[in-house]
């Protein structure tokens, strides 16, 4: 029987224990993949970039759609694109990273926690970052972080290794070539070495004494750092110089300086006082330790005192990590999932005493509640609100009450069931909510998700051989493509794209334009337009020839072409 006593102590033999773990892992991560497309922000610029690279050949230079993208180092789209050429599926393919990589992350914190620790504590750590609820998320979602969480929590379990375990110089080498491996996948790999500043204070008695040799040692690791980076950067500008292409040269310029120093300390988007963190994501992403939290730092501030050199480098790398990221004035929520393997680790050691107080108990129990009360509201709407009927269907969203329903009745039998085990029936809840969102949910709103009943409708409407440019485009348009579609500049402001799209069109006959109705309102005449319909919080038109009415002169744009597999050029 499901119950505290075993969730809390799990099963005695530690292979069981990390299968277990990474069993649940795969239920919980892989439940519904490939029974949904890429969705949007991130994850169809991913999967569209990945699959040019299968299509083209073309690995060292990402494009999206006809243009360059320089925003992120390739790995990330690489793992993608090897998944594809093995599965032949993207549904399925850009998901696997993400899932690979926080299976990867599972075990590190299960075999850090037991050689930390012991085996009841490391099956404790595992248990509490399944149940976090940014961790699990992103472990579900096609989008950087997690892979590049792998790679910090790796560099990080190195230096632990090394710190605390006596490992051997071998580990605190790993450190640095994991960080390598993070800076290549998203710049931010590189906050594994935070895990090294503490250790200046745990440590100085054995700096002191440290012979030559041993700093010899020590001074090498920026080498492996180096080394992990070289493995992409060396190729990829011995291919720019080779090439004499000035678009390739800007993209190794792009990437390699405006996309992370000037992206981190003047950031252009997502920007948020310092505060938001504390305020905004931590107290609903880190359920449900978010909750625990102050117990928990009264139990890190005593550990502390006593010169716990766990506690101390885990808390010192978790605190780092958000004055890092709050120092930028670019902020998302999603940013700080590197600091959640850390918590769950400083919280394993305490959950069982943190669970024999009444309100920690309270609190969780609450949040079971809550989860439950909110299930059963949302099915009764859904069945009972006409208006909410229409709106879901005016958008192309299936009905989830049945999925809703379901995730309800399971919820309350765990509430009723297991009142008297809270952290069994939060486990209960939390993995049926991932279950019923990956196999019920999401593919009831999938077709409301995508564009691709739109996109084929616009290659219906547009005669075969006709020129059509997508104004302020999104990178899902093209994954439904079956022939040339036309963009220009991901960068350009909307306003100038529409100006630049309406001359472009009167400059020669056949001309079709796509874009928002926001942007193509001051600039074509949409009585003689086609109304699409709304899609990514957009309405979108079709602009036939002759419609446009331009208000002024462009700027002169580079205009990029998309052709998909299989299209005539």
């Amino acid at each position: 029987m499901l119950n505290d006593a075993f969730l809390l102590s799990g099963p005695s033999d530690r292979r069981r224990a990390l299968l277990l773990l990474l069993l649940l892992g795969v239920i919980l991560f892989g439940a519904g993949i490939g029974l949904r497309d890429p969705w949007p922000a991130d994850e169809p610029r991913f999967a569209l970039v990945a699959r040019q690279m299968v299509e083209s050949g073309q690995w060292l230079f990402p494009y999206r759609g006809g243009e360059l993208y320089p925003d992120k180092p390739p790995v990330f789209m690489w793992l993608i694109a090897v998944f594809l050429k093995l599965t032949g599926s993207l549904r399925v393919a850009f998901l696997m990273p993400s899932l690979l990589a926080g299976l990867g992350t599972l075990a590190l914190v299960h075999d850090g926690a037991r050689r930390l620790w012991d085996d009841a504590t490391a099956w404790r750590a595992g248990l509490l970052l399944l149940l976090t609820v940014q961790f699990t998320l992103q472990a579900r979602t096609a989008q950087i972080d997690m892979v590049v969480t792998g790679f910090i929590l790796l560099g990080v379990y190195g230096f632990l290794r090394f710190l605390c375990t006596g490992g051997g110089w071998r580990w605190y080498h790993l450190g640095w070539f994991a960080a390598g491996l993070g800076v290549i996948t998203k710049g931010v790999g590189i906050l594994a070495l935070f895990a090294l500043l503490p250790a200046l204070w745990t440590h100085r008695g054995e700096l002191r004494r440290a012979p030559w040799t041993a700093w010899l040692k020590g001074l090498a690791g920026p080498l492996f750092l180096a080394g992990a980076i070289a493995l992409w950067a060396v190729p990829m500008m011995l291919a720019v110089k080779a090439s004499g292409n000035p678009d390739f040269l800007a993209y190794q310029n792009d990437i390699l300086f405006r996309q992370t120093v000037t992206r981190y300390g003047s950031a252009w988007h997502h920007v948020a006082p310092w505060w938001d963190y504390l305020v905004n994501v931590i107290p609903a992403f880190w359920l449900p330790l978010s909750l625990l939290l102050p117990w928990l730092a009264v139990r890190w501030v005593r550990a502390c005192r006593a010169s716990d050199r766990r506690i101390l480098l885990l808390l010192a790398y978790l605190v780092l990590v958000l004055v890092f990221f709050s120092a930028s004035p670019g902020k998302r929520g999603v940013y700080i999932l590197p600091a959640a393997p850390a918590l769950a680790l400083l919280a394993a050691p305490y959950l069982p005493e943190l669970l024999a107080l009444p309100w920690p108990r309270r609190l969780w129990m609450g949040l079971v509640a809550l989860l439950t009360v909110l299930a059963i509201l949302a099915t009764a709407a859904l069945l009972a609100v006409p208006k909410l009927q229409a709106k879901l269907a005016a958008q192309e969203l299936g009905n989830p009450w049945l999925p809703l329903a379901l995730l309800a009745l399971a919820s309350l039998a765990a509430l009723l069931r297991l009142r008297h085990s809270v952290l069994a029936a939060l486990t209960c809840v939390l993995a049926a909510v991932w279950l019923v969102l990956g196999f019920g949910l999401n593919p009831s709103i999938n077709e409301g998700r995508i564009p691709r009943a739109l996109v084929q409708r616009v290659e219906s409407t547009v005669p075969a051989g006709a020129e059509v440019l997508l104004v302020d485009y999104r990178e899902q348009f093209f994954l439904y493509a079956t022939r040339p579609w036309l963009h220009l500049p991901y960068l350009m402001r909307s306003r100038d794209q529409a100006r630049f799209a309406a001359q472009w069109q009167t400059a020669a006959p056949g001309r079709w334009v796509i874009g928002p109705r926001r942007v193509l309102e001051q600039e074509f005449n949409l009585a003689l337009g086609t109304d699409l319909g709304a899609r990514h919080s957009e309405y979108w038109w079709l602009m036939p020839p002759g419609s446009a009415r331009p208000s002024g002169p462009s700027t002169e744009e580079p205009i990029y072409r998309y052709v998909p597999v299989g299209a005539r050029p």
